[in-house]
């Protein structure tokens, strides 16, 4: 039996703007941060659309502990899931989505995409859904 309701325990934002991207190189997406204060767990999803056509694209999770993204660094591979433990998480078709957990301390998260071997580009976005609030509204029977 369910004993909470799932809008108060999730929160969803674009840390990376769905863009065309069409040129190698790192892209930013609008340099986003997202505030994980008073959440235990995190998850960064990778989404590409039905307009990829070429590349590689490689997302890398950031953090630090001031919302300036500017001075955020790469999440240490130990402190993600969800990644096979020789290669990151790369995008490499259409409609695919991709997830990293993230289980690091630091409050603020960012990310960046590396892209390499484009020619034409894709459109592509990164959104985290946070999950596991501190405190919760409880609904119904207990």
């Amino acid at each position: 039996m369910a004993s909470r309701e799932i809008s108060s325990i999730l929160r969803q934002e674009f840390v990376f703007n769905i863009d065309n991207i069409t040129s190698n190189g790192n892209e930013t997406g609008g340099i986003l941060t997202f505030d994980s204060a008073g959440f235990e767990s995190v998850e960064f999803f990778i989404i590409s659309t039905n307009d990829y056509t070429d590349g590689t694209y490689l997302m890398l999770p950031r953090h630090g502990d001031v919302s300036d993204n500017s001075q955020h660094v790469a999440v240490p591979s130990d402190e993600l899931t969800d990644t096979p433990p020789t290669s990151p998480p790369f995008i490499f078709g259409v409609n695919q989505v991709s997830r990293v957990g993230y289980f690091g301390k630091k409050r603020f998260l960012s990310t960046h995409i590396t892209v390499t071997d484009v020619t034409v580009g894709a459109r592509i976005g990164v959104f985290i859904v946070a999950n596991t609030p501190r405190h919760a509204v409880i609904v119904g029977n207990v």
